[in-house]
This record gives C-alpha cells, sequence and structure tokens, in this order.
C-alpha cells in the first residue's frame, strides 16, 4: 500500500511525514520554510498604498486611495505560502504517492489550505493546532491512529 502522509504546518514552515504503522514513527519526508511568515506586517517593504485623488466637494471623502488592497502584505504572503503547501499536495495525490492524509495546522492556515486541496485528496484527520514545534511523539498522540492503522488492515 502507498504511505499516509501527515503534514503539519504553520505560516511559516511546513514539514511532510511519512507514518510507518508497523514501527509507530514518522518519518520526515519534506521540510518547507518560508520566513515570510514570521515577520510583522510592518516588516514587509512596501510603498504607498497607492495614488490619492483630492476632490473639492464637501460630501464626498476627502483622500480616496486608489489600488487600495483589503488584504495586508503579511495576509498576502501566508496566502502565497498556503497555495504553495496546497500545490506540492495534490501533485502529490495526482502521482498516487499517499492514501491518505492528515493535516496539523492553527486554525488560520487550516481555513486557507483546505479550499485550494482538490476534492478527491483523501482527508482522514484534521488537527486545528500548532504543532510545528512538536516532536513526533508529541504530534503522533494528536493524530487519528484508527485511521493511520486501518488503512493497512
Amino acid at each position: 500500500m502507498r504511505p499516509i502522509w501527515v503534514l503539519v504546518a504553520d505560516n511559516s514552515q511546513a514539514c511532510m511525514y511519512h507514518f510507518q504503522p508497523h514501527q509507530h514513527n514518522l518519518q520526515l519526508l519534506d521540510y518547507i520554510q518560508h520566513e515570510e511568515g514570521r515577520w510583522h506586517s510592518g516588516d514587509f517593504v512596501t510603498d504607498k498604498t497607492g495614488h490619492t485623488t483630492k476632490t473639492r466637494s464637501p460630501t464626498s471623502m476627502a483622500n480616496r486611495g486608489l489600488g487600495v488592497s483589503d488584504r495586508s502584505p503579511k495576509t498576502q504572503e501566508n496566502t502565497r505560502f498556503t497555495k504553495l503547501v496546497a500545490k506540492a499536495i495534490n501533485h502529490a495525490h495526482e502521482q498516487h504517492s499517499f492514501d491518505a492524509l492528515q493535516v496539523c495546522a492553527p486554525p488560520g492556515f487550516m481555513g486557507e489550505l483546505l479550499p485550494k486541496l482538490k476534492k478527491d485528496v483523501p482527508l482522514t484527520h484534521k488537527v486545528t493546532k500548532n504543532l510545528v514545534t512538536e516532536n513526533d511523539q508529541r504530534i503522533m498522540q494528536h493524530l487519528d491512529t484508527r485511521t493511520l492503522t486501518s488503512s493497512y488492515l
């Protein structure tokens, strides 16, 4: 059988593990570091939000920004990283690299990631916690081991 993968991620890093049910351990397959995910909004180098126009009408807004984005640079960078992770998972699934996927990520990252995964990706368990700094044994405590081992029966 093909392996079961476990993604442990947040906005600054993502670790993909292969679960080995007979040995009850996790083997690191891939690690992606995203430094920009640790930055604060003020750390991004940006120019002004756009040109401003001044109007003389007392009923209109005095200064309106043109081309103003509703999203901060940090949010945009987090979305870019989430797309990268989802693209890697979708590609691995198309290559039939895994039978099941479990995801451990904070709620914000999970909310960005899940809509980007293809509908047929076999997501068997979700843990809405940030576990990227935890060791393998601690991560395994949060996984659904019934799903993990039943795939191999």
